[in-house]
Formats: structure tokens, C-alpha cells, sequence
């Protein structure tokens, strides 16, 4: 009976070595796969946060683009009032000029020119309503020369 108890214990024994053994494989793993997700979200948080720089850069670009195309239009309208003024075409140089300042406010330069405009010159306001005609425009005045 010795010896079988003593076969049983080692039994016992390697029985719970084995379990020891699977519980140390099972939570080796276990910590394997945390650091794999671990990784995954890692780099998933770092492609998230480089997408984010990429767009705020892509954002702040647009804006810088859309300033600078501002000002050319300005620039552009502000040329083609002085060109209507020199012309003396008075009316057309305050549409433009006035469209200058609409498309870049911080234009001094069109600004004070429109002011003077303005200032220098009688601007007569119509007595009546604009007349209504029916037939269509057979003439348009040509201001490209």
C-alpha cells in the first residue's frame, strides 16, 4: 500500500505540475496578447493623432490660400477701378473699387481711394424708380479697350 500511495502522490504530483505548467502557458499568452493589443491601439492612437496634425496643417494651408486669393482679387479690382478712373468712368471705378474693399477689408490702399472717390465727386441719387423696359438690350457699353 506504500508504494501505492506513494504512486498516487507522484501522480498527484505531476498531475498538478501539468496544470501548473498550462496555467503558466495560458497566462503567458494572455500577456502576449494584451501587448499586442496594447501595440495596436498605441498605433492606432499614433496614426490617429498624425491624421489630425496632417488635417489641422491641410486646414491652415486652405485658409492661407483663400486669404491670399483675396488679396489678388483685391489687388485685380483695385487695378481695374484705377484703369475705369483714368478712363473717367467714375460709376464703374466705385463698383470696383467698392469690390476691393469687400474682398480684402484691410486694403488701405483701395480704401482711402475709395474714400477720396466718394468724398471729391457729387453723386447724384435717381428722383425716380428705374424705368421698366420690355424689350430685351440690343447694345452693351464695351469697357475693354
Amino acid at each position: 500500500m506504500a508504494a501505492s500511495a506513494r504512486d498516487e502522490a507522484e501522480r498527484a504530483l505531476h498531475e498538478a505540475e501539468q496544470k501548473a505548467a498550462a496555467a503558466a502557458a495560458t497566462a503567458r499568452r494572455l500577456r502576449y496578447s494584451i501587448a499586442i493589443i496594447l501595440a495596436a491601439v498605441l498605433v492606432a492612437a499614433i496614426a490617429v493623432w498624425f491624421a489630425f496634425g496632417y488635417q489641422r496643417q491641410s486646414a491652415s494651408r486652405a485658409e492661407q490660400l483663400a486669404a491670399s486669393s483675396k488679396q489678388a482679387l483685391s489687388r485685380n479690382h483695385f487695378t481695374r477701378a484705377q484703369q475705369f478712373l483714368e478712363d473717367d468712368h467714375g460709376h464703374d471705378a466705385l463698383a470696383y473699387l467698392a469690390a476691393a474693399c469687400r474682398e480684402n477689408p484691410k486694403n488701405s490702399v483701395a480704401a482711402s481711394r475709395l474714400f477720396a472717390l466718394l468724398t471729391q465727386r457729387n453723386w447724384l441719387l435717381p428722383l425716380s424708380d428705374p424705368l421698366r423696359v420690355k424689350a430685351t438690350a440690343i447694345h452693351r457699353r464695351n469697357h475693354l479697350q
